[in-house]
This record gives structure tokens, sequence and C-alpha cells, in this order.
């Protein structure tokens, strides 16, 4: 979880979060981002986390997202997290 953390700090600033107590998921926000249609352009490049829109009733947009940090390698984390940097430096 706190290697997780540091490299959101390191590579994805603009992800707002706190880091949890337990669990396996780093919750928190891209202000402004749909990240239901950015995880859509992410796992076209083998990336996935969930969007929270999935946690919702009404799918309503939102900014929001889940991070999972147990099912993937420290160097999986940071090419994951440099992939998701880049798009959206692309404004996807």
């Amino acid at each position: 979880m706190y290697f997780f953390a540091d490299a959101l700090k390191n590579h994805l600033p603009q992800f707002k979060f706190t880091i949890p107590q337990g669990g396996m998921f780093i919750y928190g926000s891209i202000k402004g981002i749909d990240t239901f249609e950015l995880v859509q352009k992410c796992i076209e490049r083998k990336v996935v986390f969930v969007p929270a829109n999935q946690f919702y009733l009404n799918k309503k947009n939102s900014d929001e997202i889940r991070f999972n940090f147990t099912h993937t390698n420290k160097k999986g984390i940071v090419d994951g997290l440099k992939i998701i940097a880049i798009i959206l430096s692309l404004k996807y």
C-alpha cells in the first residue's frame, strides 16, 4: 500500500487521496476527469482501475477512482501509472 501511495504521488500527482488504514484499495479523485472515459482509454493499453461510477446505482459520471494495489508487482504499478499519466496528458 505504501509503495503504491508513493508511486501515485510521484507519477500521478493530480490524483488526490488519503492513505487507507487497511483494505486493498486506494480511493481518490482526479478533478474534472470522467474516470469511466479514462479507463476505456487505459484498457486499450492494458491498464485497468475501477472508476467509481460503477459503485453508483445511476452510474453517474464521476472523477473518483479505486486503485487495487494487491495484484500487481512494483514494476507493473509504476508502468501502469505512467501510462495513465500519458493518457491524461493527451487529454484522452
